[in-house]
């Protein structure tokens, strides 16, 4: 029994040994282990704080791109369209300011995400920066066309290119720009295109200087939007006219009244009637005409003399630009000496073409962009053809052009 005991008194040691042993060792890592847990999951949670807080601030961004989806007209800089109240979500707030650009046509954004029940000591926020560019192709294509177009000999151009169709080239000819063509290229090597070739068929044996892409960029073919602008006219007539811009920041409707350009610039829209223009446009203007398809008396524009800038260059600036918009045909038809054009012409069915053949062909110099729905077809009155990219017209835009929003800088802090 003794033997016993004395077994039993040593058993009690070594578990009092043992327990010492684990409260020594175990116990820090145990402690350890707490520690690390409790810290991780304060980590977690002020991370998914962070991501909520950032996420209710790129829900304005996100709101505002996808309005200025819904129209390329409208609601781009005034403050009815952009302001935005403080929106309460169920896991916190997000506000916007916002300032516009409308000459140079950007959006300077700040938006703020909160996360937290209380709007003044939220526990986590991220605020965000962004700048948002509007961007018109009617002014950024130096030349676009909706349909196969050939180039004869000896041609240079600058600026982008587009085609929807095949492409031939002459010979000799110097693209400046990148070219995008929806179709085949033909043309040998002494053709050249400076910049990138993207084409969704045969790259043909042109020589390109930079990459060539077997896809092109997404673009939608333009559109006049009527409702827009005949909501924004400064001027409006239904039937014939001839208008003639002044130096002096005005524009004559001949035969009727002389009517000043607003520093915002002026809309002269012509509703499903034919427009004549001419003349030394000092201020922004965008000329309109809306007619039925391919209709000779509704949606065409006849520029029967030089349409030049008041500021005596070849470019676009912050005092003079214009844009000439026609649903049907825009003719040039001047006869005798060359023929000076300046600014982004459009025809969103139709071409621009001579609207008639003298026997003496006459000098034309163009400068601005070509955006047409078919082939240019000016040969027959105008040789030899000028043709030059207008660099100042996508900063100097003309008003009520379709813009599409461009993202250009995105910050989180």
């Amino acid at each position: 029994m003794k033997v016993i005991k004395l077994f039993g008194k040593n058993q009690n040691g070594y578990a009092m040994v043992i327990v010492l042993v684990l409260l020594v060792f175990l116990f820090p890592i145990a402690s350890t282990f707490l520690y690390r847990a409790v810290k991780e999951s304060t980590f977690t949670r002020m991370e998914r704080r962070n991501k909520t807080a950032t996420t209710l601030a790129n829900n304005v961004l996100v709101d505002l791109m996808r309005q200025f989806s819904q129209s390329y007209y409208s609601g781009h800089y005034d403050s009815d369209s952009l302001s935005r109240n403080e929106m309460f979500y169920e896991v916190g707030f997000s506000t916007v300011t916002i300032i516009a650009d409308s000459v140079n046509h950007y959006l300077y954004i700040t938006a703020l995400g909160k996360y937290g029940k209380d709007v003044d000591n939220p526990l986590s926020s991220k605020r965000l920066y962004a700048v948002i560019q509007f961007i018109s192709d009617l002014t950024t294509h130096n030349f676009w066309c909706n349909t196969a177009q050939s180039w004869g000999s000896g041609v240079n151009e600058s600026g982008k290119d587009r085609v929807k169709g095949n492409v031939s080239f002459g010979g000799n000819c110097t693209f400046n720009g990148p070219f995008i063509c929806e179709g085949n290229v033909t043309g040998n090597s002494s053709n050249r295109i400076k910049s990138d070739l993207y084409c969704t068929g045969s790259f043909g044996s042109v020589t390109v200087d930079g990459g060539k892409y077997p896809y092109v960029p997404e673009a939608a073919w333009p559109s006049i939007d009527v409702s827009y602008y005949n909501s924004y006219y400064s001027y409006k007539c239904t039937s014939a006219q001839t208008i003639q811009f002044n130096s002096d920041g005005t524009f004559t409707v001949v035969g009727s009244t002389i009517i000043a350009i607003p520093s915002d610039g002026a809309i002269i829209f012509g509703q499903n009637c034919n427009l004549t223009v001419y003349g030394t446009v000092h201020g922004r203007v965008t000329v309109v005409a809306s007619g039925t398809q391919g209709s000779s008396t509704q949606g065409n524009i006849y520029i029967t003399n030089n349409l030049n800038y008041a500021n005596g260059t070849n470019n676009a600036s912050n005092a003079d630009s214009i844009a000439i918009l026609a649903h049907n045909y825009i003719y040039f038809n001047k006869t005798g000496s060359p023929h000076y054009i300046h600014g982004a012409t459009f025809s969103q069915y139709r071409t621009v073409k001579n609207g008639s053949s003298p026997s003496s062909k006459k000098a034309l110099y163009f400068y601005g962009t070509m955006i047409v729905n078919q082939g240019v077809a000016l040969s027959s009155g105008y040789n030899p053809r000028y043709y030059n990219f207008d660099t100042e017209l996508s900063k100097y835009s003309p008003p009520g052009l379709p813009e599409k929003p461009c993202l250009v800088t995105w910050h989180l802090k």
